[in-house]
């Protein structure tokens, strides 16, 4: 019987990690999404610029460039992976029971 407990709380600790795992990555994918739709706004309004403005200033206008962007791609990566690893730690300490 206490084996029995013990598989059904290992289970339910298991899915309870998959499932926010799979949230916490879910919620950094769609900040890399958003990250990617400014990143294209920015390089349209650039582009529009073009037409206006000398090639100096749209250079120091330009705040996205492509090493910034992936810059920000990375760090959203790093930070989003590092909470994982985080929450996976703390859970490794925890014993879920269910009433």
């Amino acid at each position: 019987m206490a084996r029995e407990v013990s598989s059904q709380q290992e289970k339910l600790k298991d899915y309870l990690v998959f499932q926010i795992h799979r949230n916490i990555v879910n919620l950094y994918k769609n900040h890399l999404i958003l990250l990617e739709d400014i990143n294209i706004e920015h390089q349209q309004m650039v582009k529009k610029l073009e037409k206006h403005v000398p090639a100096e200033v749209l250079k120091d206008v330009d705040y996205l460039s492509k090493d910034k962007y992936n810059y920000f791609r990375k760090k959203t990566l790093d930070v989003g992976n590092e909470a994982v690893r985080e929450f996976e730690r703390s859970v490794e300490n925890i014993t879920i029971t269910l009433k």
